[in-house]
């Protein structure tokens, strides 16, 4: 995470200009001050799908994941779309010399965190059940390849939002890897989870 987050950073600052890293920076501080609503959430309901795991209480277990993931994105969401629909305005209003790309970093970095929202219950789950080596191996790799990706095509295409569809794209493929891990390691029902976070999800979004 770190070398992804802070990866990203030196990356925009070796091949792009300062004011695109600054455009980063007021990103990312959106993004921090939306995000911690949710994850208070998530916060607060970690201990218990660890407990409820502990002690063999499956149906409460996957209750708490469930509800941990769609709660947390349903508040992430009423937070982050006003602020994705107005960015420019808001940015404006806040920065008055708005940095170049901001208002394209702020949007796709809160699609991003949206999709991270969602993983997050699945690293507890995970770890509840113990076996994590292969995970977060994984996981970490997905994460890391943002940085060389990235780099490989900005050099053939300079465009610096790019480095962020390629954030989308990893933090979407690692949501899904996670997915699968659970359900191949804690038995999680992708059919139920679909059912209970997804289409849930999918009804307030279009709503």
């Amino acid at each position: 995470i770190i070398a992804c987050t802070q990866g990203i950073n030196l990356l925009l600052n070796i091949v792009c200009t300062p004011v695109v890293n600054a455009a980063r920076g007021i990103a990312v501080q959106v993004e921090l001050a939306v995000a911690s609503f949710s994850k208070s959430l998530q916060t607060a309901l970690n201990p218990q799908i660890t407990k409820n795991y502990a002690a063999h209480n499956g149906n409460r277990f996957f209750s708490l994941i469930f509800i941990s993931s769609k709660y947390s994105f349903f508040i992430m969401f009423l937070l982050a779309t006003p602020i994705f629909l107005e960015a420019e305005y808001i940015l404006e209003w806040w920065l008055v010399d708005v940095p170049d790309y901001t208002v394209s970093f702020v949007r796709i970095i809160l699609i991003v965190t949206l999709v991270n929202l969602l993983s997050e219950p699945l690293n507890t789950a995970v770890s509840a059940f113990g076996k994590i080596k292969y995970f977060q191996m994984i996981s970490g790799l997905l994460l890391i390849s943002i940085l060389p990706i990235s780099y490989f095509l900005l050099q053939i295409y300079y465009f610096p939002p790019l480095v962020f569809y390629v954030y989308l794209v990893m933090s979407i493929l690692t949501y899904g890897y996670k997915l699968l891990y659970a359900r191949a390691k804690i038995k999680l029902s992708l059919k139920l989870y679909f059912i209970e976070v997804w289409v849930r999800i999918i009804g307030v979004v279009i709503s």
